[in-house]
């Protein structure tokens, strides 16, 4: 290994003995992931690639699991690179020896579920096609190496890696609105007849990430501060599903000039919140420079749309029902955590753990999901009234954490204005 690529190294040199440590014919395939554990193994070569092609339609075939099926084997469009010219057609002396063995029939069929599959790691712990087990290390040494190369020292080390993050320094983004928050997870539980569509029916459970945090920068009780939470619905209750998924957004707060609420308790959280603007002191600027925004955004600077929820696992050719307004509250059986001058993150944190003990204390934080279509705006001020309130579901925290990524790097969507909720067709031109 280090006589092919790092003949000019010399003995006094670090990556001189970590290559000259491989074995011949072995390569340590974590090489450049600085973990220091060096275990080189038996690799195939990489001139036995054809001839793994061709020996993988002598294999079993293996079931796949529906998402890797949705990849290719090895071949895109297989039937079309055997008679199509101009279609990247599968060279020789592969073709001859695949119409030599009878099997162009099957390399047609390749991509079909189960499939023969090439074994790219020589135990074949990887046999999900050429495509898969090169999309499965897309970042370190697959198509976006160049990244993953910024976030540390590659083979020597020494310097921690790093997890992806906005920004074009790595670091994510300050929130200008709401940059103290705690990430929660949970689940969404809809247990109640209603006649609102996706994750708003009765029945649906989901797993949530929700972020609760307050404008500006008060964070203790006993001063005006405006809370929120905000939540990221996930259409499944495995929290170990791998695969991306399309999400409902929602997003509900205090009176935007703010409240004093000394306990979050007593917090009223609405997608459609009043705004006393007075309230926000030197604050009111901000406040004044982020309603202009919202008002060219949202046509209605203080309401957050419900339709992403209520579209989300919902059949195409099924009509939209979201409600207006939601509201969210603690329960009221919730304990109360006491203090003078609270950090509200402290006192979230407070109901599901003990101060000092990493251990699990089966606590849970709930919300419940109350919802209605009748609210009506009040003449002089951004206020509105409610009524006809139900209550058709609840938010179980089981889990929360204060943390940098919480504040700098996890996002969450504005649901896109439309004139009328439940007509994709009257979106806003702006996003």
């Amino acid at each position: 290994m280090r006589a092919t690529v790092g003949g000019q190294l010399t003995p006094d040199q670090f990556v001189y003995h970590l290559l000259d440590s491989q074995p011949r014919g072995t390569i340590d395939t974590s090489l450049i992931a600085p973990d220091n554990i060096n275990n080189p193994i038996t690799m195939n070569a990489v001139f036995g690639l054809q001839q793994r092609a061709l020996v993988s339609f002598f294999n079993p075939q293996e079931k796949l699991s529906d998402e890797s099926a949705t990849l290719p084997s090895i071949w895109g469009d297989p039937q079309a690179q055997l008679t199509e010219p101009g279609k990247d057609l599968i060279q020789e002396p592969l073709r001859s020896e695949l119409a030599q063995a009878g099997l162009l029939d099957t390399v047609k069929e390749s991509n079909e579920n189960p499939r023969n599959v090439p074994r790219i790691l020589l135990d074949g712990s990887d046999s999900i096609g050429a495509v898969g087990a090169l999309a499965r290390v897309y970042l370190n040494i697959g198509s976006y190496w160049e990244q993953w190369n910024e976030l540390h020292q590659v083979v020597i080390g020494f310097t921690p890696q790093q997890p992806f993050r906005w920004g074009s320094d790595g670091l994510g983004f300050r929130r200008l609105l709401h940059p103290n928050g705690v990430c929660l997870f949970g689940k969404w539980i809809v247990d109640t007849e209603n006649p609102y569509s996706g994750y708003f029916r009765e029945g649906t459970e989901a797993l949530i990430v929700g972020r609760y945090s307050t404008c500006c920068t008060e964070t203790r009780r006993s001063f005006t501060r405006s809370l929120s939470l905000v939540g990221k619905i996930y259409p499944t209750t495995d929290a170990q599903h791998t695969e991306p998924l399309e999400t409902g957004d929602f997003i509900t707060q205090q009176d935007l000039g703010g409240e004093r609420s000394e306990y979050i308790n007593d917090a009223i959280l609405l997608n459609a919140p009043n705004v006393t603007p007075w309230r926000r002191g030197w604050g009111l600027p901000i406040l004044l420079i982020s309603g202009l925004v919202f008002k060219a955004v949202n046509r209605e600077p203080a309401i957050r749309q419900l339709h992403t929820v209520a579209e989300l696992g919902k059949a195409g050719d099924e009509p939209t029902r979201a409600p207006q307004f939601m509201r969210l509250s603690v329960v009221p059986e919730q304990p109360r955590v006491a203090g003078e001058q609270l950090d509200f993150r402290d006192e979230v944190l407070a109901q599901l753990y003990d101060r000092g003990s990493d251990g699990d204390t089966g606590r849970k934080l709930t919300f419940s999901i109350e919802v209605t279509d009748e609210g009506r705006r009040g003449i002089l001020a951004q206020r509105r009234s409610f009524s006809n309130w139900r209550k058709i579901g609840r938010i179980e925290f089981i889990e929360a954490v204060a943390s940098y990524n919480a504040d700098y790097v996890l996002h969450f969507n504005h649901p896109r204005w439309r004139t009328n909720t439940n007509d994709c067709l009257t979106a806003t031109d702006v996003k």
